[in-house]
């Protein structure tokens, strides 16, 4: 169960960037559109990079960590919503929801 819940964890976070490069290119058109589809996944590659992956240097102790990573997850749900992919973004939020669960109630935060 333990090698579970990381593995959708890992499989979240790329949802998370895929999504929110699809949202980007959907939500403008052209050159703007082709900025927030690139933009949008490496502004949060980067953060979460630098302060929530478990390697980050400066990484954020929980409850920051845990605020930064639900904004982030929220964020991207939302973006989708708003891309007309409601179904999407209710899904991503729903599952990460469950996995977060599932990863506190393993005691696993310190290892996503």
């Amino acid at each position: 169960m333990r090698a579970f819940s990381l593995a959708l964890r890992f499989l979240l976070e790329l949802t998370l960037l895929a999504g929110l490069a699809i949202s980007g290119a959907r939500l403008a058109d052209g050159l703007a559109g082709l900025l927030l589809a690139v933009g949008l996944p490496v502004v949060v590659a980067v953060v979460w990079g630098a302060f929530i992956a478990p390697r980050a240097q400066r990484r954020l102790r929980d409850p920051a960590r845990l605020a930064v990573e639900i904004l982030l997850f929220t964020t991207g749900a939302v973006a989708l919503v708003a891309a007309g992919l409601a179904a999407a973004g209710i899904a991503l939020g729903m599952v990460y929801g469950l996995s977060l669960g599932m990863m506190l109630g393993l005691g696993q935060r310190d290892e996503a």
